[in-house]
């Protein structure tokens, strides 16, 4: 019992270390941060009193976060 049990211990830790080493280099923006960039834009337009441009900003980085 105590055997299966150090083998599986040490078998989850060698699988633990390989799965957090990957990272993906990717220049893609994460999703958040082109929604923040939304919400800021039709923060102006809101300012400008363009409620449909703002409405329409809103709703698109609302889609982005879900």
């Amino acid at each position: 019992m105590i055997k299966k049990l150090f083998t599986f211990l040490i078998f989850f830790f060698l699988t633990v270390e390989t799965f957090a080493a990957g990272t993906s280099s990717s220049d893609k923006k994460p999703s958040y941060k082109n929604a923040v960039k939304i919400i800021e834009a039709a923060k102006k337009y809101e300012s400008k009193n363009k409620m449909d441009k703002a409405l329409k900003r809103y709703e698109k980085a609302q889609k982005i976060l879900l």
